[in-house]
């Protein structure tokens, strides 16, 4: 399983890509989970990371996101990231795997997204 919070869930995305260059990973790992992310709608709902996505997540990619989360909204009006799937959900899920969860943490952080939840992945 991966776990990733803000800019983690990139390091998420990146690891991603990357094992995806190799046959032997197919459905290498369970599932995915964001918390707050900073990835751009754009980029995860790529042809490209759907394709990713497919061949490496044997389970579900679940993004859990809050339109109150007061650090990627900043971000996202200022202009910094566009659309990042932590604070607006994604507009188009890339793959059947994809489920988003909308919560209410108290903040940005990881402990306040985990706090809301009913169970841990």
């Amino acid at each position: 399983r991966l776990i990733g919070h803000s800019l983690g869930t990139e390091v998420i995305m990146s690891t991603i890509k990357k094992l995806s260059s190799n046959t032997g990973n197919h459905n290498i790992v369970e599932s995915v989970h964001f918390f707050g992310s900073s990835t751009s709608d754009d980029l995860i709902s790529s042809k490209k990371y759907e394709k990713f996505l497919q061949k490496i997540v044997r389970g579900k990619v679940k993004n859990y996101y809050s339109p109150n989360d007061e650090v990627l909204k900043e971000s996202h009006e200022v202009g910094w990231i566009k659309n990042p799937i932590g604070y607006t959900g994604m507009t188009n899920n890339p793959t059947s795997k994809f489920k988003q969860i909308r919560v209410n943490p108290k903040n940005h952080r990881f402990a306040s997204y985990v706090h809301v939840l009913k169970s841990f992945p």
